[in-house]
């Protein structure tokens, strides 16, 4: 899951959340395949799943999710969602993450409230999308907090709360996510949950654009051409700062 929620357009002039592709739905679940020291039979699974070999992966993988492995079990989620080596079906993709998720895995956890947000193999449920993202939210993962930021940001599944939104997508930001930089920004420059900060609202705007967010970019120039040129100095040196905190090594703010 990119898991950034989908884009449901700009609410009240503003670009919200624009959450990319099929493919990006699941990319993040490969985020913990090597984070903790695995049983040999997992690692081999994860690692075929990764370099492609999906009849292999599926060989290693399948028993361990019929097993109730987490891990496995949301890793079959991911390639039924994919279609990588079987036939493609977010139904079955959403029985094994539902299992996944049930079991604790902080990714599936992210991409079932996706699933239930886009209804993308279970009936759309608000609710649903708002309490399985919070629970991979509160666990640190990246594109559910940003997920849970547009929940309170448009009130759906939760009490609209633009100070709980930009709570959220800050912490989502903090961590180089790009999508929840580019709508902190958002926050900054429309003052909702923070007060209104055009500088600010270029700076993060500036973070998501260097991450090749291209959403960003637009907002980027649409703010700058309200700034003087001071302003745009002292604007471009806190994105330069920010990049220093919150950027990926190598990146370039303009």
């Amino acid at each position: 899951m990119t898991v950034c929620l989908a884009d449901e357009g700009a609410r009240r002039g503003r670009t919200l959340c624009s959450c990319i592709a099929a493919v990006a739905l699941f990319v993040c679940a490969f985020a913990a395949l090597h984070a903790a020291e695995d049983p040999q039979d997992y690692a081999s699974g994860a690692r075929a799943l990764q370099e492609g070999d999906f009849v292999r992966a599926w060989e290693i993988l399948a028993p361990l999710a019929q097993a109730g492995d987490a891990r496995a079990e949301n890793d079959l989620g991911v390639m039924y969602g994919l279609g990588l080596g079987v036939a493609q079906s977010y139904a079955k993709a959403a029985v094994w993450i539902t299992r996944a998720a049930e079991h604790g895995n902080p990714y599936a956890q992210s991409t079932l409230g996706y699933m239930y947000y886009r209804a993308r193999g279970v009936e759309r449920d608000y609710a649903a999308a708002a309490l399985w993202s919070r629970r991979a939210a509160e666990q640190g993962v990246a594109s559910a907090q940003s997920n849970l930021g547009m929940l309170y940001d448009k009130g759906q599944g939760v009490r609209q709360d633009y100070a709980q939104a930009a709570r959220w997508y800050r912490r989502a930001a903090e961590q180089g996510f790009p999508e929840g930089q580019r709508n902190l920004g958002s926050m900054y420059e429309h003052g909702h949950g923070v007060p209104a900060n055009a500088l600010l609202a270029y700076a993060w705007y500036g973070l998501a654009s260097a991450a090749g967010d291209e959403p960003a970019l637009k907002l980027m120039q649409r703010v700058k051409q309200r700034l003087s040129a001071d302003d745009l100095a002292r604007a471009r040196a806190l994105a330069r700062d920010l990049q220093r905190q919150y950027g990926a090594p190598g990146q370039r703010v303009d």
